[in-house]
């Protein structure tokens, strides 16, 4: 693909911004009208990872909004994830 090089560096840059706060930030990426913020919902037993997103018109989604809707992303898939967790050692009896 002819544009694989940006395409690789921007998910390259997107698992950096993952890994350091939890959420990763799309700022007029794929559309210079709309933003997005995204946090990985990562299953228990190797089941397929999702994410949990919002996105917006970039006039209604700030930077600003962005790291606070990031936030709060992150936070909700920790808690589902500690669930299924905790749900799935109990049906295995642990």
């Amino acid at each position: 693909h002819k544009h694989w090089a940006e395409i690789k560096d921007k998910i390259e840059d997107g698992i950096r911004q993952c890994r350091k706060k939890g959420y990763v930030l799309s700022i007029a990426s794929w559309r210079t009208d709309i933003n997005g913020v995204a946090a990985p919902l990562i299953y228990p037993a190797g089941m397929p990872a999702l994410a949990l997103a919002c996105g917006a018109p970039a006039r209604l989604l700030s930077r600003k909004t962005m790291d606070s809707i990031g936030q709060r992303l992150n936070l909700i898939a920790q808690t589902i994830q500690n669930e299924l967790h905790r749900r799935t050692n109990i049906s295995d009896g642990r």
